[in-house]
């Protein structure tokens, strides 16, 4: 009868007919087989039946969801595996009387099993599936990390996320970091996330989705750009996702020729995505002037190529409450329009006013000489 249900179920669900896995069908006969011994030693001890008789439904479900075979299929071979057992039974009958009464008697016996059997089955699956997300985010957290690190993959699964992602060791790669800056909802799944990231930054972000953690509370993912160095990959348009409910932050770094360049990447990117000052938008670092990189990156070497002297009136000023720095700011904010920032600076729009301006930017003042 194992046998014979087996039968049945390649004919009719394609999902296990047409399953690579060369061990499928001896693991659903022997689901088959197990299930029916549970069904007689209910009908011989004439009891309701309980969950603890159907320990293989668990590791069987574990099973299919590694075959990728759905939810629906397996039921619905579950359910064809129990009908073709109740074939079997009435074949087996005959036409005696006392048997076709005690097989009518097992009727319900044989209903408790397929309900209590289908129910356990569903919840196993739901399981399995979990442990399987579960499985394939901590993958993708290990390689992710490793990229970080420097280090290579070189083993499976690992290789297959950055293939099913499309990133090769030898193919353009750029990094992209986020923010969250507002959501719909209190804590977004990364896979919502990764859809936001492709509406904002476009198809080509397909890797954030195969390739993509949480670090420092951010997510970061690896993405591969149309064409290494092709101005089509620098996205730098202020575009949200706000729509969708999900509003990010969006760095994106360079393109580096190697995976082995991703902390480089990483760097990049997590100085692009701070740029955006807490707003929602997409910043390629691509995009920005040398200048405003340095003055982005508030790196060792950038705060090294600062003048000493610049330095120096910065903290004295600061020291002193700030007021020069807030008149050049005021002046480079008016176009260097003496008149406007006297406005901006709340003073009295006179000619003591645009003095005190001058006299600050006068030849030999500290503010004149940060001017120049």
């Amino acid at each position: 009868m194992a046998a014979a249900a087996t039968e049945a179920i390649w004919r009719e669900v394609p999902a296990y007919r047409d399953n690579p896995d060369v061990n499928l069908r001896l693991q659903v006969v022997d689901h088959c087989r197990a299930m029916f011994e549970t069904f007689v030693t209910i009908v011989r001890e004439d009891r309701l039946p309980i969950r603890e008789e159907f320990p293989i439904t668990r590791s069987q479900a574990l099973y299919r969801v590694g075959q990728g075979v759905s939810l629906a299929d397996f039921l619905r071979a579950f359910r064809i595996g129990q009908l073709t057992f109740w074939d079997g039974l009435r074949e087996a009958i005959g036409d005696d009387p006392a048997v076709k009464e005690a097989a009518l008697a097992a009727v319900s016996r044989l209903m408790q099993v397929i309900e209590l059997g289908s129910s356990i089955a569903a919840d196993a699956y739901l399981q399995a599936q979990q442990y399987q997300v579960a499985d394939s985010e901590r993958h993708n957290r290990d390689l992710i990390e490793d990229l970080l690190l420097g280090r290579p993959a070189a083993i499976e699964p690992r290789l297959g996320i950055l293939r099913a992602a499309g990133l090769f060791p030898d193919k353009g790669t750029l990094v992209i970091s986020i923010q969250l800056i507002k959501s719909s909802v209190a804590e977004p799944a990364m896979h919502e996330i990764a859809a936001a990231v492709r509406r904002a930054v476009g198809r080509d972000a397909g890797g954030a989705a195969g390739a993509a953690t949480r670090r420092s509370g951010r997510p970061v993912s690896g993405c591969r750009p149309r064409r290494s160095g092709d101005p089509g990959a620098r996205t730098c348009a202020c575009r949200t996702s706000g729509a969708a409910g999900v509003e990010l932050a969006i760095g994106a770094s360079t393109v580096h020729a190697k995976l082995t360049d991703v902390p480089k990447a990483y760097h990049e990117a997590s100085v692009a995505r701070d740029g955006l000052a807490g707003c929602g938008g997409v910043l390629a670092l691509s995009s920005l002037s040398t200048f405003n990189y340095l003055v982005l990156s508030n790196e060792e070497t950038a705060r090294r190529l600062i003048d000493p002297k610049i330095r120096q009136f910065v903290e004295e000023d600061l020291a002193a409450g700030g007021s020069y720095i807030d008149t050049i700011n005021a002046y480079v904010a008016s176009d260097l329009n003496a008149k406007v920032a006297a406005e901006l600076l709340h003073l009295h729009v006179n000619g003591r006013a645009t003095t005190e301006l001058e006299s600050r930017n006068a030849p030999g003042s500290t503010c004149a000489g940060f001017l120049r």
